[in-house]
């Protein structure tokens, strides 16, 4: 009888064995569970600051950007001033210069009349 004794010893023992290996085996898949959990906690965590960094980026270049254009629009204005002024300096100075210009003009005219008088008057004398 010691055999059969001993025969189901073992038997119990292979039995919680098995059971003890599947035991181990089914905490060990919880605990992997629960840190899958942990690491797409995680990953959640890590996605929201970097789009919170990623809003706080587009926010300051988009001031940075409304700071330019607001600047490139306040040179523009200015270069636009600048230019109407210039036109209104050209147009108050025109009818000066135009008679400055029509006085120098007439004086080279009278300059080339004199010449021609004075080649006439030469070439009446050669003859």
């Amino acid at each position: 009888m010691e055999c059969g004794i001993m025969s189901d010893s073992q038997s119990r023992y292979s039995i919680v064995e098995r059971l003890t290996e599947k035991k181990l085996s089914l905490i060990r898949e919880k605990a992997e569970i629960s840190s899958m959990i942990k690491r797409k906690e995680d990953e959640i965590i890590q996605v929201q600051e970097k789009l919170k960094e990623h809003e706080a980026d587009v926010k300051f270049r988009t001031s940075n950007l409304q700071q330019e254009l607001s600047n490139e629009r306040r040179d523009l204005r200015h270069q636009a001033r600048m230019a109407s002024t210039s036109l209104e300096s050209v147009k108050a100075h025109r009818k000066e210069k135009e008679r400055a210009i029509d006085d120098q003009i007439a004086a080279v005219e009278l300059a080339l009349t004199k010449v021609e008088e004075v080649s006439k008057a030469a070439g009446q004398q050669q003859q």
